[in-house]
């Protein structure tokens, strides 16, 4: 597989067809788009292993409890970061060559 491409944010007020876009971009055969992960929200802190983000992100993703243990070591204690790091895993798995955010209320 090639090198992934930049990742896609989307952006926009509510009720203006963002989730819409997302469904329909995330159809794409080189575009992965999962879970929402309030990217630019300031309170989302997935520093504990244990914690209810990471609990729901391995759940919702179906990811094994080395898989999360790998992605935990690998992130440097900035939420972006982590966030970058699961989804170009959660890409590479998927066979797909970028991945899609939509935070909702940015």
């Amino acid at each position: 597989m090639s090198e992934l491409k930049a990742p896609i944010f989307i952006g926009g007020q509510m009720k203006s067809g963002t989730t819409m876009l997302r469904m329909m971009l995330s159809r794409h055969s080189n575009i992965y788009s999962g879970l929402e992960t309030y990217w630019f929200n300031p309170d989302f802190e997935p520093y504990e292993a244990d914690s209810k983000t990471i609990e729901k992100i391995t759940t919702f993703f179906e990811l094994g409890k080395e898989e999360i243990d790998n992605i935990l070591t690998t992130w440097q204690r900035d939420k972006n970061h982590f966030l970058e790091v699961l989804f170009n895993f959660l890409t590479i798995r998927n066979n797909k060559k970028r991945w899609l955010e939509k935070t909702p209320a940015n």
